[in-house]
């Protein structure tokens, strides 16, 4: 058997999953029963869950009066026991076609952390996120371990970046990532394999990104392909205007510009509508362009998205790079 051919379940759910979300996307953007039985539980089985075997996942598990869609558990130490249930491993929250995730992270989250989980995970059929804890104390953080849109990427590439959720995998507690040599080695038919900071593998589009469960990225990347460095929540706004400027986009003559409704905004001087000075603010070097760069990691990068939106940048273009 070949590598190819451990493979194919998943990818052949895969394909089955882009025909259906093709054919029947209006019926399934109204439904997340028809969303999970259509597209989520046979690729769910094709990855090792069994979705009507309780061992392996329970329905609408119970945690603390709220009910995730699926607790994913371990396979018990003998695996002729039909009747024990192996310890819970994740939890996955299922929604229907083209619902915003975003919207769902915080409970997904609070369900996790209720039931001592590492690891926490949610799909639409098309989109599936996976997410690790990484941190406690009074900001509890969890990171994306894995994203991945079924429709936006070649069937091979979706069923490796899924292979994070395959069931021994995801059981053993120490996730591995699939190299691209699980699907053999490439054809001379096959392009290069480009530089990563080159294609957006990897990368999570600024608006999706959600700076409340997350650590600060390691960079971000704009639409010509330039890349900084974040050091800090605010480096982002940094990060951002400086882009903005070099590109041409943000000049003197389009400043003064309001994006906040508690006066954040890109100023000719470093103060507020209100009379105060911006702190901490961001000068374009050499320019008389001043940036506010207050606020918390959610404001910061709401007001990151607002200012490249006003000035004509499709935010969905701009990606950060998660730890």
């Amino acid at each position: 058997m070949t590598q190819s051919d451990l493979l194919k379940p998943l990818v052949d759910a895969i394909e089955t999953a882009k025909k259906r979300i093709n054919l029947y996307r209006g019926s399934l953007r109204e439904d997340e029963t028809r969303t999970r039985v259509a597209l989520i539980d046979p690729v769910l089985r094709a990855l090792g869950w069994d979705v009507s075997d309780p061992r392996m996942v329970t329905p609408e598990y119970n945690v603390r009066g709220h009910k995730p869609d699926y607790g994913l558990h371990k396979p018990v130490d003998d695996p002729n026991d039909e009747e024990t249930v192996g310890n819970l491993v994740a939890i996955l929250e299922a929604k229907r076609l083209e619902e915003r995730l975003q919207n769902h992270y915080t409970q997904m989250t609070e369900d996790a952390e209720n039931a001592r989980l590492n690891y926490a995970g949610i799909t639409d059929g098309d989109n599936w996120e996976l997410y690790r804890f990484v941190g406690g104390g009074l900001r509890k953080e969890w990171t994306p371990v894995m994203q991945v849109r079924l429709t936006d990427v070649p069937t091979y590439a979706a069923a490796i970046k899924l292979l994070v959720l395959w069931r021994p995998n995801l059981a053993s507690g120490q996730l591995l990532e699939a190299e691209t040599s699980i699907v053999g080695p490439p054809t001379p038919d096959d392009p290069p394999t480009p530089n990563p900071d080159e294609t957006n593998e990897d990368w999570v589009p600024l608006p999706t990104f959600n700076a409340n469960i997350s650590r600060l990225p390691r960079r971000i990347k704009f639409p010509d392909r330039t890349v900084r460095d974040l050091s800090s929540w605010r480096s982002i706004i940094d990060a951002t205007a400086q882009w903005l400027f070099d590109s041409g986009r943000l000049t003197p003559e389009n400043v003064p510009l309001r994006y906040g409704a508690r006066g954040g905004m890109i100023n000719t001087t470093p103060i507020r509508p209100n009379g105060k000075n911006m702190n901490p603010v961001y000068q374009v070097p050499s320019q008389e362009i001043y940036v506010d760069a207050h606020g918390r990691r959610d404001t910061i990068v709401q007001r990151a998205l607002v200012i490249l939106g006003a000035l004509s940048v499709d935010p969905s273009d701009v990606y950060v790079e998660p730890r």
